[in-house]
């Protein structure tokens, strides 16, 4: 499920929609059929300071809506919306795969960084996956979109 960033302000800039209780009552529901849920978060979004990603990650885990816990770095890709916007939006990336950002006007590479380390995981998001379940921990270095 990937609901990206709890702050309203943020989806709205990305023409995403959160409904947090929905939300609950969803995964509850998948859960409850034995389906493992997946939550998938992204760092350096437009509008998420480095406080945001943390409050997000946090919501998850204080709602325990999830099995696995997904953060991944925004990766501006070629014929997307947000790589056209991206200029309006302030956001600066990779001119090559992976594409990852580098700068919003909330955050430098090195405080989206820093920002990942908030308990679940001990490396910055740069190259990497995280993937947090309920019972550990697992950093990957595979590239996201390859």
């Amino acid at each position: 499920m990937g609901i990206q960033s709890t702050k309203a302000k943020t989806l709205r800039l990305i023409h995403r929609r959160f409904r947090p209780q929905r939300f609950l009552e969803g995964v509850k529901l998948v859960q409850k059929r034995n389906v493992k849920v997946m939550v998938d978060l992204i760092a350096g979004l437009p509008g998420d300071s480095l406080d945001d990603v943390r409050r997000s990650l946090d919501w998850v885990l204080e709602h325990d809506a999830y099995d696995y816990l997904m953060l991944y770095p925004l990766s501006l890709l070629p014929s997307t919306e947000l790589r056209q916007r991206s200029r309006e939006l302030g956001l600066s990336a990779m001119p090559h795969p992976p594409y990852f950002v580098t700068r919003t006007p909330e955050m430098d590479a090195v405080a989206r960084s820093k920002g990942v380390n908030v308990g679940l995981i001990d490396e910055g998001v740069a190259n990497r996956t995280i993937v947090k379940t309920r019972n550990k921990q697992h950093t990957t270095n595979k590239q996201i979109g390859k």
